[in-house]
């Protein structure tokens, strides 16, 4: 991302009042500051940026000679006044001024009133657990104790000498959770799932260590969000959903009784809300995604990034939920809105998040009949050149993309894509059990003579398919597209969609 770039979503990210912030800084600050509020407004105006726009926005403005500079010189301007803007809304910051209160009261001898601010830092303190400044805050009033102690007050070092304590044992439980976190998420490096016996071992290993044999052993708020985590994500792993989704609510529940840590923790707030939606979703929970995908967006952020990952996230799970009960005429109502609020984020968005709004689109399109944009949808992620790609997006998309072109019925196309697809597969170095399966019906399906031999083939596939859905780590794929009813239909003579809506019903 340039410079630029960086600034524009800088700009777009403060609120209404950051914004009125910076103007009077600029205002009170140094003549030439002025001149950055012309450049201001004239990148705040633009949704997305334009270099050319801008030149003509500026066009005769002395600034133009130098415009990288001009650049690098308001971001400065604005971090600094949003430092200043920001300076007693974070609990560090309050917490900085309490101590600094304390200092120069205990100094003047007045230590009553010094012990007042202390108290109230030790109570922000332990209510958004900072372990290191809570430590701090004891040290500081042991030293207050003592001085007092001199002038015949003796309030006593017991009660603070426990309190040090709990705070230690407290903050190396932290730590010990945060490491095993840390442990099991090298497990996951390029992969969204576990899908080796090995690495699920070794996550079990993980779990085996004695913090995790009961949930009380969780000392703090973010030890009991661990504790929930990974206990969440082992039954996950060994295909266990509806228990992963029982511990990832109750990991839920621990944020919403306290709004105020998911407001100053909205990132992390914001993904849990996210992985729940999720693993309800597989756990067969559908009537919490509407419960749920509400909330999300109804969550407030300034953040860019987040108001990104909202999108995503309550996009996605919208489409999910009505494609599950077979209502794809609202499925693609809200693709059109999709499609028309996407343009929005996309610049920005992670390649992940991009691909799964694409494949989501692409499959929701080829639902409802919609081949052709299924087909403008899957596209977006093949003509990806030159990004880090998870290697499973790709092959689903390659493998969708042969069934959307089988819909079409270009027969030519079909042919070519076929061998374009099945060579691909042949050069993983390791193949799992669908994309084996997909081969084989590749080989065979380059032959097919006609409409009868492609039936038998179809069936041949299904028989396949209904096999490895009862694999632990390959049924997942058949969650992100139901290629056994899309069989199903095929077979039948019947719409896609009409089996899935009966599927809805049962």
């Amino acid at each position: 991302m340039t410079v630029s770039d960086q600034l524009h979503r800088l700009i777009q990210s403060m609120t209404r009042n950051e914004k009125r912030y910076f103007k009077i800084y600029a205002q009170m600050g140094k003549a030439d500051e002025l001149d950055y509020l012309v450049l201001f407004d004239a990148i705040d105006k633009q949704k997305k940026y334009d270099e050319e726009r801008l030149s003509k926005d500026l066009k005769g403005h002395k600034m133009l000679k130098n415009i990288s500079a001009a650049k690098n010189r308001l971001f400065e301007v604005i971090m600094r006044s949003l430092s200043e803007y920001h300076f007693d809304k974070s609990v560090d910051s309050q917490l900085n001024n309490l101590l600094s209160y304390s200092r120069i009261l205990q100094g003047k001898g007045l230590h009553r009133q010094a012990g007042k601010y202390l108290k109230k830092a030790s109570e922000l303190a332990t209510r958004h657990e900072k372990f290191t400044r809570m430590l701090e805050i004891v040290e500081q009033q042991k030293l207050m104790t003592l001085d007092m102690r001199l002038g015949g007050i003796d309030e006593g070092l017991s009660p603070l000498a426990a309190h040090e304590h709990k705070t230690v044992n407290r903050m190396l439980n932290k730590g010990a959770y945060m490491q095993a976190f840390f442990d099991t998420q090298k497990l996951y490096k390029n992969e969204k799932y576990l899908r080796s016996p090995e690495k699920v071992k070794l996550f079990i290993k993980i779990l085996d260590r004695t913090i995790f044999k009961k949930e009380d052993e969780a000392l703090s708020t973010y030890s009991k969000n661990i504790f929930y985590e990974l206990h969440a994500l082992h039954f996950w792993n060994i295909s266990e959903p509806v228990e992963a989704y029982k511990l990832k609510k109750r990991q839920l529940q621990l944020w919403l009784s306290d709004p105020e840590m998911a407001a100053e923790q909205a990132k992390t707030y914001i993904n849990l809300l996210s992985d729940f939606l999720y693993i309800s979703y597989h756990a067969g929970q559908l009537q919490e995604l509407t419960t749920y995908i509400k909330v999300l967006r109804e969550t407030e952020t300034n953040d860019l990034e987040l108001q990104q990952k909202i999108f995503v996230e309550s996009s996605i799970f919208s489409l999910i939920y009505h494609q599950q009960h077979g209502d794809y005429e609202t499925c693609l109502n809200i693709l059109k809105q999709v499609k028309t609020e996407l343009p929005n984020y996309e610049e920005t968005l992670n390649v992940e998040d991009k691909n799964r709004i694409y494949i989501s689109s692409s499959i929701i399109a080829f639902g409802g009949e919609d081949y052709s944009q299924a087909l403008w949808w899957i596209n977006k992620i093949l003509n990806m050149h030159d990004v880090e790609m998870r290697e499973d997006i790709h092959c689903f998309a390659r493998i969708f993309n042969l069934f959307i072109h089988f819909e079409l019925d270009d027969g030519r196309l079909l042919e070519y894509i076929i061998q374009s697809t099945y060579r691909f597969l042949s050069k993983r170095k390791k193949l799992f059990m669908l994309e084996k399966a997909v081969i084989k019906f590749l080989k065979k399906m380059i032959n097919a003579d006609d409409r009868y031999d492609l039936a038998i083939l179809f069936a041949s596939l299904r028989e396949e398919f209904i096999k490895i859905n009862e694999d632990a780590y390959e049924k997942k794929f058949f969650k992100v597209f139901d290629f056994i009813t899309w069989l199903d239909a095929k077979l039948s003579g019947r719409k896609y969609r009409e089996l899935v809506k009966e599927k809805a019903m049962v």
